[in-house]
């Protein structure tokens, strides 16, 4: 994603779906009995290199320092250092998810800490294939979609979960993208059998080539049917059936410096690019900063596309205003199409 436009729709597509599978899920324990001497709600352990999740062990290498663990008086699990790797990546470039601190729980205490604990693994590790955009043949789709099947039953009863990435790093072949924190909540929806997934970026910096310009912090709040969580936690690691997924953008922000862009829409997650569809509404104020900015740093290409979309903007006072759409791959704005994607 190497341009604003890239973040408001591929993100309103992959974004939120990576807060879709960032979120615990209810595998089968690996390891939630306590020891005979540690308090029955406690578990401690120290630095233990180790892939705790339930998935082919090829997937991703995964690695923590020390972890905790809490029953009560909520589920919780907590690592520091946590880290996720790709075992093997097109290009043979690594790519890497690491966390100084990871915290995932849920509320209700439906799910036991290894149940979190694999979840967060999972999560990772269907990130990162995501943002590669290469299948994984080691993370087959009844994999990921049998650590996404738990969740969904805990959704259907009322559970919620929230999941904390602080100082988190993503590396791969173009650079780093860093936040200081990547918060991920997932509820049931205002509707019977939806789903509400809300993710929150702040602090986010990083360096990539060629240079892109990146959001100061961002924000989507996405819904869809619960039942279909499995489908795009697989669709997300380049399994998917080839089924769309629908999802309802709710609320979408991007602030970037002076300017502020909102929207909402509706959108289908497909396994590629051009079988994926979005149509949102877009708001946008101090949209001239964004357009010199990209001018400052020489991204003729992205200073263009924004240049373009500014003279097509609808224009409400401060605030431009925007209908935009992806189909076949085919980015539109204002019915104007702009090669960004």
């Amino acid at each position: 994603m190497r341009s604003l436009f890239n973040l408001v729709l591929a993100l309103a597509l992959i974004a939120c779906a990576r807060a879709a599978h960032a979120q615990p899920a209810r595998a089968q324990p690996a390891h939630d009995q306590p020891a005979n001497s540690q308090p029955a709600n406690a578990r401690l352990a120290q630095a233990a290199p180790r892939s705790a999740f339930d998935l082919p062990p090829a997937c991703a290498d995964i690695t923590s320092g020390s972890v905790q663990a809490l029953r009560s008086p909520q589920a919780r699990f907590s690592a520091q250092d946590f880290t996720a790797a790709l075992s093997a990546v097109a290009g043979g470039a690594p790519v890497r998810l690491s966390s100084r601190r990871l915290d995932v729980a849920d509320a209700d205490s439906a799910t036991s800490p290894a149940q979190l604990e694999q979840a967060a693994g999972a999560a990772a590790a269907a990130t990162l294939i995501a943002l590669t955009g290469h299948h994984q043949p080691a993370c087959p789709n009844r994999a990921l979609q049998r650590i996404a099947q738990p969740i969904v039953e805990g959704l259907q009863h009322g559970d919620s979960y929230r999941a904390d990435w602080k100082a988190l790093t993503l590396n791969g072949t173009s650079g780093h993208v860093s936040a200081s924190l990547m918060q991920v909540d997932l509820q049931s929806g205002h509707q019977a059998g939806q789903v509400l997934i809300k993710l929150t970026m702040d602090g986010i910096g990083g360096a990539l080539k060629p240079p892109a310009l990146l959001p100061d912090r961002l924000l989507v709040e996405v819904s869809l049917p619960a039942a279909r969580l499995p489908d795009l936690l697989a669709t997300l690691g380049g399994n998917g059936s080839g089924a769309s997924i629908p999802l309802t953008i709710e609320h979408l922000v991007l602030v970037s410096h002076a300017t502020r862009i909102e929207g909402h829409g509706t959108a289908t997650s497909a396994p590629t690019l051009p079988a994926s569809t979005a149509h949102l509404q877009i708001d946008a104020t101090g949209y001239p900063d964004l357009v010199r900015e990209a001018a400052r740093l020489d991204l003729a290409r992205l200073h263009t596309a924004l240049f373009l979309c500014q003279l097509v903007g609808h224009k409400d006072g401060a605030v431009l205003r925007w209908d935009v759409t992806l189909d076949r791959g085919v980015l539109a704005v204002n019915d104007l199409p702009i090669p960004v994607l």
